[in-house]
Formats: C-alpha cells, sequence, structure tokens
C-alpha cells in the first residue's frame, strides 16, 4: 500500500514540474480544427426539432357536445359547428377558449356551467340555466354580432342599434360588468317610426346598472340621420353605478331633416347621452360632437313635488370634450351632486354652415323648471342643486359658458373661458377663481352676471378670486346678500355695473383690482336703481374715467334711508368719485 502511494506522488510530482516548464506551450495559437466530412452523408448542422404547433383554430372540431361528462373541461381550440341542434349540457362543465368558436346551434346549460365570453356570438343560443361568463369584461367584436359599419340603411341602422342594446343586457345577465368596444365605427337608428315612443329604453342604446361600457379612440357611434325632435343615442334610464368612457358619439346635426316643430330653430330636445333618474354615474373622457340638441342631458323621473321623484345623483362628467351641439353642450335639468370637471366645452350653439344653433346655445345650462301660482307661491317641478363646474376650458359658446338659471348651491370655480358666467334665479352659488378673457369688443358684454333684476329668490352668493379680460363690464350685479371679493379687472369699461334694479341690498364689495384705459371707464357704476347696506371697500381702482360714479340712485319712495358706503379705498383714477341725483352715498377715508 505504502509502494503505491509513493508512486502516485511521483507521478504528480512530474506532471507539476512538466506544466511549470512548459510555460511557451500555453500561449500557442489556437489550431483550427477541421471536421472530418462523413462520405456521401448530409454535413449540414442538424435542425432543432420544432414544439408541436398549436392546432389551426379555423378548422372543424373533431369532437361533438354530445357526450360530455359532467365536471369537466372542453377547449376550443377549432370551429364546433352545432348545425342548428341544441346541446343540453350536465353540470360544472367549462367551456375554454383557445381561438377557435361554438357556432349555428344552442346549447341548454346546467347549474355550475361556465364559458368564455370570448366564444359568445351572434349564432350562438344560450339557453337553460344561465352560465357565468369566465371573465367579467368582455370584448366586443362587431363583426361576430352582425353590426354593419359605414353608411347604411334605415332599417339596417335599427338593426345595428337592437343588435347593441341586446348584447348589454344579454351579456350582464351572464356576469359580466365591462363592455369593451375597439374599432368600430357605425351608425345606430335611435327612433324607429312616428308610432314608437323616441326617447325611451326602447328606441335608444340602452345601458343597465352595474355596467362599465369602455370604448377607445377606435371607438365611433353615429346617429342615423332622422327627423325627430326627441331622441337619445345613449341612455341611461333609472339605472346605477354606470360607466362610459372613451370613444366618440356623432350626432346627425347636419344631416338632420328639419322640417317641423320650429324647423332649424327647433329640434332641440335630443341628446347624445341622456342620464334620467341615474344615480352613481361616471361619464369619462367621451368626445361627443355634433349633437342635434344636448351633449349630455341630465334629468329625473317625475315632479319634485311628488313622492315618486326620482332625480338624476351622484354624477360626474370629466375628462369630456363636447363640441358643437346645436342647443347646450351640457344641460342639468333635474339633478343633485354633479360635478363637471377637466371638460372642454367648446362652441356650443355656433354655426357649421349646414345648420345654426338653437336656444339658449350655453356651454353649460343649469336650468331646473318652475312657475308661479295664482297666490304668487312659487312651485318647483324640478330642482337642481348641490353642482359644482370646476376646471374647465370653454370656447366658442354664442352666448355663455356656464350659466346657472335655475338651481342652488352652485360652484363655478377654476375654468377658463372666453364667454361669460352667470346666475338668475339661484341660492348659494359661488363664481371663484375663474379666467374670463375677451377681445374687448362689445361681443363680450357681461363677464359676470350675479343674478337676475327686482327678484327675491336669488341670494347668498359669492363671486371671488376671478381674472376678467377685455371685457365691456366685468361684473352686472343684481343679486342681493353677495360678497364680491378679490377679483381683478383688467381693460373693462366698467369693473361692477349696477343698473334698474329696486332689490339690491346687504352686498359687501372689498379686495378688488380694477385697472382699464378705456375712456370714460369706472371701477364701480350705479343708476337708476335702489341700493341698501352696500359696502364698497378697501378696492384698487386704476381707471381712466371715475373711480366711483352714481347716478339717479335712491330716488324712489322708501328708498330715504337706504345707504351706499364707500370708505378706505384707494383711487388711482384722475376723477375719483361722481355722484349725481344720488341719496344715501357715503365716501370716507378714501385715498
Amino acid at each position: 500500500m505504502k509502494r503505491i502511494l509513493k508512486t502516485m506522488l511521483l507521478v504528480l510530482i512530474i506532471l507539476m514540474s512538466t506544466v511549470s516548464c512548459n510555460k511557451d506551450e500555453l500561449f500557442v495559437e489556437e489550431k483550427e480544427i477541421v471536421k472530418e466530412e462523413t462520405p456521401g452523408g448530409n454535413n449540414e448542422e442538424p435542425e432543432e426539432e420544432e414544439e408541436p404547433g398549436k392546432p389551426d383554430a379555423t378548422l372543424p372540431c373533431d369532437f361533438t357536445l354530445d357526450n360530455v361528462e359532467p365536471n369537466s373541461t372542453i377547449v376550443i381550440n377549432c370551429i364546433l359547428d352545432l348545425e342548428g341542434k341544441t346541446v343540453d349540457l350536465p353540470a360544472n362543465v367549462t367551456i375554454d377558449y383557445e381561438g377557435g368558436d361554438i357556432i349555428n346551434g344552442t346549447i341548454n346549460f346546467s347549474e355550475g356551467n361556465t364559458i368564455d365570453g370570448n366564444l359568445l356570438n351572434s349564432t350562438l343560443i344560450i339557453g337553460g340555466t344561465k352560465p357565468q361568463v369566465k371573465d367579467p369584461t368582455f370584448n366586443f367584436d362587431p363583426k361576430r354580432w352582425g353590426i354593419v359599419e359605414g353608411k347604411v340603411s334605415d332599417d339596417v341602422a335599427w338593426e345595428n342599434r337592437n343588435i347593441l342594446s341586446e348584447i348589454f343586457i344579454k351579456v350582464k345577465e351572464l356576469g359580466v360588468n365591462t363592455f369593451r368596444i375597439d374599432e368600430m365605427d357605425a351608425y345606430f337608428k335611435v327612433s324607429k317610426d312616428d308610432n314608437f315612443p323616441p326617447k325611451s329604453r326602447m328606441a335608444d342604446i340602452f345601458i343597465p346598472s352595474d355596467f362599465n361600457l369602455i370604448m377607445t379612440d377606435n371607438t365611433h357611434l353615429r346617429v342615423q340621420p332622422n327627423k325627430y325632435t326627441d331622441y337619445t343615442l345613449l341612455g341611461v334610464y333609472d339605472v346605477s353605478h354606470v360607466t362610459i368612457k372613451g370613444g366618440h358619439l356623432h350626432g346627425d346635426r347636419d344631416e338632420h331633416q328639419y322640417i317641423d316643430h320650429g324647423g332649424e330653430t327647433g329640434h332641440g330636445d335630443s341628446s347624445l347621452i341622456n342620464l334620467e333618474a341615474a344615480y352613481d354615474v361616471v361619464v369619462d373622457g367621451v368626445h361627443m360632437i355634433d349633437a342635434t340638441g344636448d351633449g349630455i342631458l341630465v334629468k329625473a323621473i317625475g315632479f319634485a313635488f311628488n313622492p315618486d321623484y326620482n332625480p338624476s345623483n351622484k354624477i360626474l362628467i370629466k375628462n369630456c370634450i363636447i363640441d358643437k351641439s346645436r342647443r347646450n353642450n351640457i344641460s342639468i335639468v333635474n339633478a343633485h351632486d354633479v360635478v363637471v370637471e377637466h371638460c372642454e366645452i367648446l362652441n356650443a350653439g355656433a354655426p357649421t354652415g349646414k345648420s345654426v344653433g338653437t336656444l339658449p346655445m350655453m356651454g353649460i345650462d343649469i336650468e331646473a323648471y318652475r312657475s308661479t301660482d295664482d297666490n304668487g307661491n312659487i312651485i318647483y317641478y324640478e330642482l337642481a342643486q348641490n353642482i359644482t363646474i370646476r376646471n374647465n376650458i370653454e370656447r366658442g359658446s354664442v352666448t355663455t359658458a356656464f350659466t346657472v338659471f335655475i338651481g342652488d348651491d352652485v360652484t363655478i370655480e377654476d375654468n377658463e373661458t372666453e364667454n361669460g358666467i352667470g346666475y338668475a334665479y339661484a341660492t348659494g352659488v359661488k363664481i371663484k377663481n375663474n379666467k374670463i378673457t375677451g377681445d374687448g369688443t362689445d361681443k363680450y358684454i357681461s363677464a359676470i352676471g350675479a343674478g337676475k333684476a327686482d327678484t327675491e329668490t336669488t341670494y347668498d352668493c359669492e363671486i371671488s378670486g376671478n381674472t376678467i379680460v377685455g371685457y365691456n363690464t366685468a361684473i352686472t350685479l343684481y343679486s342681493k346678500d353677495t360678497k364680491i371679493f378679490d377679483n381683478e379687472t383688467e381693460d373693462c369699461r366698467r369693473g361692477i355695473f349696477v343698473t334698474n334694479s329696486n332689490n339690491i341690498r346687504n352686498v359687501d364689495i372689498y379686495g378688488n383690482t380694477f385697472k382699464s384705459d378705456r375712456s370714460n371707464s369706472a371701477g364701480f357704476y350705479a343708476q337708476l336703481a335702489a341700493l341698501n347696506d352696500i359696502n364698497i371697500y378697501e378696492n384698487e381702482i386704476d381707471v381712466n374715467g371715475n373711480a366711483v360714479h352714481f347716478s339717479s340712485v335712491n330716488l324712489e319712495a322708501g328708498t330715504e334711508n337706504n345707504t351706499v358706503t364707500v370708505n378706505n379705498n384707494f383711487f388711482m383714477s384722475s376723477n375719483p368719485a361722481k355722484v349725481s341725483n344720488s341719496n344715501g352715498i357715503i365716501l370716507r377715508d378714501n385715498n
């Protein structure tokens, strides 16, 4: 044993000595290795074997559904033609999709069945117990369901409407809550004939509760040109928890048949989206253009004084572009808790060359309805309350950008507009931190209209932090119990203007800056008005004419004790104050 170990040690020492002594051999050039050819053979590199490919999903299946076992899974990776037959599935069967299809027949499902939504199509009839879809998100392929794209006849457009409305309801019943549409450009007839009720869930594309309609920039839903005065493209009626996101909605404004009901000045009662008694609805990033009436209409079912009154509630409209509606881009007539934010409100009521607008032609119109009974009591048929309009851009509206004609507790803030903002018969309105820019022409008469002359129902309002440039009048004041502060006006003929009113009282005007080089411009101008308990203080006024100007103020009987106090202001005008034929005007401690 010792001899063997010594021998192995001796061999190891010799090998180590050889390696260390032949350093030159460590850097010998690598010799080219010549591969020996096989005589008469194939000398190419052997190809790697390909993995078995997936089946061709366009080929017919080599199986049927006739003998399916319970609790099994069927993979559809081929075309399974039922040939018009009806198949009864046992319990707890799952049908998976791998690129194939099931066509031309009926499947009667039973308890516990599941099917992949990609297998649903217009030729497969679902019977028996409703199965659950594997994924609550459904990707709609218009070609699989028979939608005909492009310009079509009225009959085809009506069938397009039926297909889309019915598939919404069908997949919703199967457990789908998100319906996605990508590439589709189709017309939809949303009023069937003269005897068919036009604006109803039977005539519009009706969206069910607990449903998300998600469209892309490739999705275009178009109103089939018609002659009706009252219709809707997408209807959200008496349902809740709905989202409409993305896509393009096209009205028929320039192809509409204005043949009766006022001709081109009528036909304003239609809409692209109608939210009626809708609860918890989001309209996000939708592009709406060329509505014959309104882009979006928000309303209720029933009247406010009835026990079954059902207003729209908790509505969010955001990131939308609404352009060239003939009437208003958005009308809110009977709703509570509405927010409109980060939208582009463009060209409301503007003429197109093929059609003219119809009144009131506003970007956003908040207008509930009320009347007065024989005793002078106001009856509210509709209510518009707790509404916020913020961070929007408005351009090109024919009349005003945003108006609260009749509504309560409305905040309009942080918007950029070129047309005016205002309120008429309203309470609790706040117009804050908006930038309103005109071009200095008489087109832009009043940037902010505060109230309506001689009404007792307009009060408790605030106008603050706004920047107003290039208007004839920055603020026209009619409302009582109002605060106007921290506004900046530039290049306006009048900062605040009051005229022809006997109802203005309890108003504080302070901390504002009025600057203008216009001829005879004024900071505060009042004429032919009854003013009481008006306090104008700590304002900076630098105008070409009079800083304050009162003409024929407090002359009527009963105004003997009225007061307007102008104090602690900084006047940089060459003509600080002018008072003519007026009573109760107090000027003191102004610089």
